[in-house]
């Protein structure tokens, strides 16, 4: 599974974790005080970004190989590391997306809030794309 979004933070240095793309059980989120995105999954953070900027557009794409075992994120074409947490926890079974919300999730957790900038392109595929 593969799937990309284009956005831009309004605010890189808010104080709270802002939700950019709710795809359930997956989320793509602004961290909270710090100028990076990372991807989430039942409560483990995977791929955490070099720091960001405002009014710039950014493309994240992040692709989960279940026969494989791997997961790859990308921020702007580079490749990010996907950190000390485990990619078999997210790649031994793939889920169907829950939701497709854009700038939050119908799943927000309390220290969560809606994302405050902009998205612009939101792409999807079955298959892992490179």
């Amino acid at each position: 599974m593969t799937s990309e979004i284009w956005f831009k933070v309004d605010n890189p240095l808010s104080l709270l974790t802002e939700v950019i793309l709710g795809t359930a059980p997956y989320k793509l989120r602004k961290k909270a005080n710090l100028a990076q995105v990372q991807l989430n999954f039942d409560q483990i953070n995977y791929c955490d970004s070099f720091n960001l900027k405002a009014d710039y557009w950014y493309h994240f794409a992040y692709a989960i190989n279940e026969e494989m075992g791997t997961l790859s994120c990308y921020l702007n074409g580079e490749k990010l590391s996907t950190g000390l947490a485990s990619v078999g926890i997210i790649s031994a079974d793939i889920m169907g997306f829950r939701e497709i919300t854009f700038g939050g999730s119908i799943e927000l957790k309390t220290s969560e809030s809606k994302f405050t900038g902009y998205v612009k392109e939101f792409r999807w595929w079955k298959v892992v794309r490179t």
